[in-house]
């Protein structure tokens, strides 16, 4: 198996108007299993390399998309269509693109909410489902927390200065080794004219803030989802608390969690001991959670 992925490009249409969408592709003839894993809020798809790889070294085809106005993805023209039925077009789209008849579906926070609705609506599509700290509820104050984090700029004079704004946004994860960081920050940061600027669609940061309004609640769908689930928290996370995580569980009995210590919101799911977790749980292992 390919330790390194190729880029191949979706195209699709909206009121009319084409956009591309990026998706890291580690291929195999025969595939075993597909995975596709569903990046948060202004994050992409290259945030699940070390995860995609240990997947693809047993056998896995893995699809990492980068979602509208995120990574290399292309930005909407309008941005009330990020999110939603857009955002769930696209997932349905490199599902059927796999040609697998069933996908594992891996998804962070955002990207969570958005697996689990999938997992919910078409359940014969999905085998195994992880939660990445996000799903059935998100609540007013953490997604509050996020908001408080964004860069106040998408646009830095140095690539120092970008750097550091991605680490205050992403100051709530899980630490990581400095080669580590760098490549995620080459995933998240690019160079244009002589300036630096963070990979996704500023506009975004309007969709966050008009959710943070109100708790947002996703419990019918969560009762909905059918296929074995894993939780994955972060010790001192606020978006799944360990409450959360017990009434989701007392809700779906069989439900399987994982936590992160030294993590708040988001881990990574990169580090080698959550990469052997997460590939043994969904290879079906019952001690792996």
């Amino acid at each position: 198996m390919p330790d390194s992925p190729r880029r191949i490009w979706a195209t699709s249409t909206i009121r009319g108007r084409r956009f591309r969408v990026g998706v890291l592709d580690w291929p195999a003839d025969r595939p075993a299993r597909t995975a596709i894993c569903v990046h948060g809020f202004l994050g992409n798809g290259a945030e699940y390399v070390p995860l995609a790889e240990g997947l693809a070294r047993r056998g896995w085809r893995v699809l990492c998309p980068d979602l509208p106005g995120h990574g290399v993805s292309d930005h909407l023209p309008d941005a009330e269509d990020y999110g939603g039925t857009v955002y769930r077009s696209v997932l349905l789209s490199t599902i059927a693109a796999s040609g697998a008849a069933a996908v594992d579906l891996v998804g962070s926070s955002m990207g969570a909410a958005l697996a689990m609705r999938i997992a919910a609506s078409h359940p014969q599509k999905i085998r195994r489902l992880i939660l990445n700290d996000g799903g059935a509820y998100a609540p007013r104050a953490a997604l509050e927390r996020v908001l408080s984090l964004v860069p106040a700029t998408t646009v830095f004079d140095s690539r120092e200065a970008a750097d550091a704004a991605l680490r205050r946004y992403r100051q709530d994860c899980d630490p990581l080794p400095p080669d580590d960081w760098r490549a995620l920050a080459d995933a998240g940061i690019e160079e244009n004219g002589g300036a630096w600027r963070l990979r996704y669609d500023p506009r975004l940061v309007g969709k966050l803030a008009a959710a943070s309004e109100q708790d947002q609640a996703q419990w019918q769908r969560w009762d909905a989802v059918a296929c074995p689930v894993l939780l994955v928290r972060g010790e001192r996370s606020e978006m799944l608390s360990q409450a959360l995580a017990s009434t989701m569980i007392a809700r779906k009995p069989g439900t399987q969690i994982v936590t992160v210590r030294g993590c708040g919101h988001r881990p990574w799911l990169r580090s080698p001991s959550q990469v052997r977790a997460i590939t043994a749980w969904l290879a079906g292992d019952p001690k792996s959670a």
